[in-house]
């Protein structure tokens, strides 16, 4: 999308980082975190459940944790995704 000229939006990254957490691509989510970060980005309630999301699902409790911590609003969605991120951190221990 860069390269062609056309600027990513809230959506886009939301489904970049929906990928992501499908292919458990983590280390690409956290390229793609550090560039919502450097675009001050996250202040986007989207983007950052969508950022929950995907480290939860690739087990990253940490960074998940942290995410969860920064919510305005933690609602049973992000609950539910922290919740799982516990889980699945414990089934590959």
């Amino acid at each position: 999308m860069r390269d062609s000229g056309v600027q990513p939006d809230i959506i886009s990254f939301a489904s970049i980082l929906l990928a992501c957490s499908q292919f458990t691509a983590l280390e690409q989510g956290r390229e793609i975190h550090s560039y919502i970060s450097n675009h001050k980005l996250e202040s986007s309630e989207v983007i950052m459940g969508a950022l929950l999301d995907m480290y939860a699902k690739c087990g990253a409790v940490e960074e998940a944790r942290h995410v969860f911590y920064r919510l305005q609003v933690r609602d049973i969605v992000s609950w539910t995704s922290m919740i799982m991120a516990t889980i699945i951190r414990f089934i590959y221990i």
